[in-house]
């Protein structure tokens, strides 16, 4: 009995720590999740009695995973990430008991115990040569930017995460796949915060008044004749000099300096300029929308204006808004759908199926589209729970007049289930995995024919104008 009791122990304990284990490791790039760096940081340098441990905590930020998520699809996303995975790798193996981990979706932390800053730069240095490297092996037009800031003296890991983020923010403001380094005795947390964010609103003003930004479109494809579809427009910011800017940060740090409802102007002029020079008013666009535009009253009268101005176009336009935006405040929600819709063009609700909403809000709000979020489309052949919920919203819309889109469709049979269920149109790689770049003298090419366009271009390389 006591040797049959220490076996079964033995079993317990050795299962509890393959339970530990796997609960504290990232499923793609096998690395370390949050969760354990933030045990390990605690227990070997943030206590307060750990005096001697000096080093460095470096974070990379995986600029372009949103952008290539939405233009490429999830499992051209997961191979960025795991390629910026395995760099790390291969550069933190050379450090003395250094460790990297994996901390969210585009993070990835690495602690360099007893080094020094200038020992980091240099490192940052390696990896910024690797990551243009792979920038040009992958034709990608940027990779990630770095944030560096040395510990010591148990200074708590909240502080360092901090001053590490506004670091990424400061690199990002310099060049491609860039990296800054932020020293305590060289500026403060706050006046470092403050530089950041002056530097980001001088890169913000210059892409307003200079006006650059690239435009880009990926179709949606209706399900059937009988049901309109269109392009949605993405936008890509340049720096002066030229520099692809991340995205997302590009737009978080606009609507932090309240520039964000510029910037949405600024598309929008784009988009009308784009289709009344090129004559393209037989074909329909989306444009994405921010929530503090749609509920600024100024905004709201600004885009009225044009497109009663523009009246031909705007019958061609569809505004995107997110339905968490929406949510934020009804009444303001409701008179920017009326207002679009007096104007003649649409709306559509995207994201959608994240938050908690009734119909009743969709039949007083009356969209044109809702677009469902890409969580229910992946793998939605073998979802069945997704499938039921996709069929009952497909249901409910259809007797209310709403369209239901599908977007990151990135398979046949993602395609082909979403079909039966009778979704009016579907968006993502599969159907149209070539974008199209509008630059300032560019000619236009839609992606009328999805299916030509992907025999004609089989390596999925994005055609330039």
């Amino acid at each position: 009995m006591k040797s049959l009791f220490e076996n079964q122990l033995v079993e317990f304990e050795n299962s509890a720590s393959e339970l530990k284990t796997e609960a504290y490791k990232d499923s793609l790039t096998n690395l370390p999740n949050r969760t354990r760096f933030v045990e390990e940081f605690e227990q070997e340098i943030g206590q307060p009695d750990k005096h001697n441990q000096f080093g460095v905590l470096l974070l990379l930020r995986a600029t372009e995973l949103q952008h290539i998520n939405q233009s490429k699809g999830y499992q051209s996303g997961d191979k960025y990430v795991k390629g910026i995975s395995d760099i790390l790798v291969s550069v933190v193996g050379t450090y003395s008991n250094a460790k990297l981990y994996r901390l969210n979706g585009s993070d990835f932390g690495m602690i360099l115990p007893n080094i020094t800053a200038k020992e980091a730069d240099t490192m940052a240095q390696n990896i910024h040569s690797r990551l243009n490297e792979y920038m040009r092996i992958s034709e990608l037009s940027a990779v990630g930017s770095m944030g560096i800031v040395t510990y010591g003296h148990g200074k708590p890991l909240g502080e360092l995460l901090a001053s590490a983020d506004t670091a990424i923010s400061l690199a990002q403001t310099k060049h491609v796949n860039a990296w800054h380094v932020h020293k305590d005795n060289n500026l403060g947390q706050t006046s470092a915060t403050t530089f950041g964010n002056q530097n980001w609103r001088a890169v913000i003003d210059d892409v307003i008044s200079n006006g650059n930004v690239t435009l880009l479109f990926q179709p949606i494809k209706a399900a059937n004749r009988g049901t309109k579809a269109y392009s949605e427009v993405l936008s890509r910011f340049k720096s002066d000099d030229a520099q692809v800017l991340p995205t997302a940060s590009f737009l978080a740090m606009a609507e932090k300096l309240n520039r964000v409802v510029e910037i949405d102007q600024l598309i929008v002029e784009k988009v009308l300029e784009l289709i009344k020079t090129k004559s393209i008013t037989d074909q329909f666009f989306g444009i994405n929308v921010t929530p503090a535009s749609v509920h600024n009253d100024q905004f709201m009268i600004w885009l009225e204006r044009k497109l009663l101005k523009e009246a031909s176009i705007a019958t061609k336009l569809v505004f995107e808004v997110s339905e968490f935006g929406l949510q934020q405040n009804i009444n303001s929600s409701r008179r920017f759908i009326n207002m679009i819709h007096r104007a003649g063009a649409r709306v559509t609700v995207e994201k959608f199926g994240v938050g908690i909403t009734s119909f009743k809000f969709f039949q007083e709000l009356k969209p044109d589209f809702i677009k469902l979020d890409g969580s229910y489309t992946r793998n939605i052949e073998d979802e069945k729970n997704n499938q039921y919920f996709i069929r009952m919203i497909v249901d409910l819309s259809h007797r209310i007049g709403v369209n239901v889109l599908a977007e990151c469709v990135e398979t046949q049979e993602e395609k082909h289930v979403l079909e039966k269920l009778f979704v009016d149109g579907c968006q993502g790689y599969y159907l149209g995995n070539t974008w199209t770049v509008i630059g300032h003298s560019a000619l236009l090419l839609l992606l009328n024919n999805s299916k030509a366009l992907t025999k004609s271009h089989p390596k999925h390389k994005p055609v330039v104008f």
